[in-house]
């Protein structure tokens, strides 16, 4: 894979240039005036050219541009009448440690490992990105910093805009730290399910590790672009959209960001 970019330098230099079934790792997302935690678990971004459309009526469809990423000399959706512009966006792999619950059978949902995806902006607008640049500055990291993330207003990226930092965690000691916070999560699950159902640490920690993710992995897997004769299906048929803003407030509260279910 060679059309995504890795680091810092790559992502300040690109970024000064001026329904599909969502699977592998869920999005972070924050509603308008809402807050989550979370700890990093990158140092350094990964990150690319991706649009972000509706699909009839609903958000929650990414592509990687094929035109800005170098992949093709052509790009559906920068081609068509839905004005498609891409944004530059970073990726990173957090643990969201705020939990929620289903509407379905109201399990608790927490401690999952996302992708945080933070647009680089511009000069005269920067994005979140450029915000997590200074915050590891000022910090001298960002793996290991758990932040208490607020979302100020449905105009502001869907990652939220407000960033407390709540503790550092030694980098060494990131799965201690993890297993120990899984402890009392996983006391709780149990004693809503059955015996026979019950779970352990060792379970979730190896289907929800707390590592990074291999983004070159996952865009060669559940996250692979869709091919040029896919995208042209799917904005010909006039059911794709795109806007500039962020806004994701029709995602459904039981699963606000797509992904796979993280079972027990």
């Amino acid at each position: 894979m060679s059309w995504f970019k890795t680091g810092w330098k790559d992502a300040n230099e690109e970024g000064a240039k001026s329904p599909f079934e969502s699977k592998g790792p869920r999005r972070f997302w924050l509603p308008p005036e809402k807050s989550a935690r979370i700890l990093f678990l990158d140092e350094d971004p990964t990150s690319m050219w991706e649009h972000s459309f509706k699909m009839n009526g609903q958000w929650g469809n990414f592509e990687p541009c094929k035109t800005k990423n170098k992949m093709d000399d052509r790009c559906p959706p920068c081609d068509s009448d839905k004005k498609a512009f891409p944004s530059f966006v970073c990726f990173f792999t957090v643990i969201n440690m705020t939990p929620w619950f289903t509407k379905k059978d109201s399990r608790e949902i927490c401690f999952q490992r996302e992708v945080f995806a933070a647009r680089m902006g511009s000069k005269e607008k920067p994005g979140i990105a450029k915000k997590l640049e200074r915050l590891k500055a000022s910090e001298g990291r960002l793996r290991g910093c758990v932040y208490e993330v607020y979302r100020s207003g449905k105009k502001t990226e869907s990652v939220g805009d407000d960033f407390k930092l709540i503790e550092k965690v030694d980098v060494d000691g990131i799965e201690a730290y993890g297993r120990e916070k899984l402890k009392a999560f996983v006391e709780r699950v149990n004693a809503n399910l059955p015996a026979k159902d019950h779970t352990t640490v060792d379970k979730v920690w190896t289907r929800n590790p707390w590592t990074p993710i291999n983004f070159e992995k996952l865009f060669e897997s559940d996250w692979k672009p869709r091919s040029l004769a896919e995208l042209d299906r799917l904005f010909a048929r006039g059911g794709a959209g795109n806007s500039s803003s962020d806004d994701r407030s029709d995602f459904s509260d039981d699963d606000p960001s797509g992904g796979d279910d993280i079972p027990y």
